[in-house]
């Protein structure tokens, strides 16, 4: 499994997504910081705090759908699509084994880049002299970030199947941008703990306890989501006939 994780990421030599998926991910804290830049003509100080808790929101609510699309899209595509797929199933890898590496792929891309996007808010604060940086508050901050990137890939993987059924980007993105608009709607209405893909912010941030009490609720949605999206994926793999 470890070899089949390797290689997943050797094969990302010779594509320009690696690249430009770190690239998005240096985007929601140059964007926040430039939309918070305008307190600075009214004589307020930038707080790292408040920088910090609007990236992470942003890169989990909105980048972060767009960014972890594109990157299962590719994943779980690129062997479709080139029909390559045939000579790696059989023997050492099953399908099973298959679809768990690609998904230990998946998880390691995403909190690569959400690490990324962290250290770029962190740089960008220390550039610009950005109040109230200390490291306990880096830490808070990027263990929330690193949990919520944990809880966005669980959410995601009924993005997985909707890759391997269509064999096609156009649909996930599609699909991404519907998800992305349910964020803005669902952030701050009671109802949002039923939406599975806001929960990784409002859980990660902790503002889960200003929508409900019962914390249950919440992870039961993250983790049927996640058992949907990776059973579905599962089952179609399996019962499909792989062509060459």
């Amino acid at each position: 499994m470890i070899n089949f994780v390797l290689m997943e990421f050797l094969k990302l030599k010779n594509s320009k997504v690696f690249i430009l998926s770190l690239l998005g991910s240096l985007a929601p804290a140059l964007l926040v910081y430039l939309g918070l830049a305008g307190r600075l003509d009214y004589g307020e100080p930038i707080n790292f705090a408040l920088l910090s808790g609007q990236t992470n929101l942003y890169m989990l609510t909105m980048f972060g759908i767009f960014l972890t699309t594109i990157i299962v899209a590719y994943i779980f595509n690129r062997e479709l699509n080139e029909h390559t797929l045939k000579s790696i199933i059989p023997i050492p890898i099953s399908r099973s084994k298959y679809i768990i590496g690609k998904s230990i792929t998946f998880l390691i891309w995403i909190l690569i880049l959400c690490s990324v996007c962290f250290f770029a808010s962190v740089l960008l604060s220390y550039i610009t002299g950005v109040e109230g940086m200390t490291m306990n508050l880096i830490l808070k901050y990027y263990s929330e970030l690193l949990f919520g990137c944990f809880l966005l890939f669980l959410v995601m993987t009924p993005l997985m199947f909707v890759s391997m059924l269509m064999k096609n980007m156009i649909p996930a993105m599609i699909s991404a941008a519907i998800l992305t608009f349910g964020n803005i709607f669902a952030y701050g209405h009671e109802q949002a703990i039923y939406y599975p893909w806001i929960l990784p912010s409002v859980i990660s941030s902790g503002e889960i306890v200003n929508y409900t009490s019962n914390m249950t609720i919440a992870y039961a949605v993250v983790l049927i989501t996640f058992i949907i999206g990776l059973g579905a994926s599962y089952i179609h793999l399996t019962k499909k006939d792989i062509k060459l």
